[in-house]
């Protein structure tokens, strides 16, 4: 079983990520999400993810587990102001 990525870093730095999600039904296939920190609210902004694409994940990508990709999902857009 692959290691999965289900810690948040620890810098706010570091949360500026490009992850990896293996289509279920077909794993020649994988979507891209796209995680950005805004530096000046202190928050995430709406993650930035594609559609399935065929081939392999770079090896600089980590996976992204379920558990993660659901929260993301639930994230309600945020007004700044």
């Amino acid at each position: 079983m692959q290691n999965l990525n289900t810690t948040v870093p620890k810098s706010e730095h570091s949360l500026d990520q490009v992850y990896y999600y293996l289509n279920p039904s077909n794993p020649d296939e994988y979507k891209t999400i796209f995680l950005q920190w805004n530096v000046y609210t202190k928050t995430h902004m709406p993650p930035v993810i594609s559609n399935f694409v065929v081939g392999t994940p770079p090896p600089q990508m980590k996976p992204i587990s379920k558990f993660h990709l659901s929260q993301l999902m639930r994230m309600k857009d945020q007004i700044p102001f």
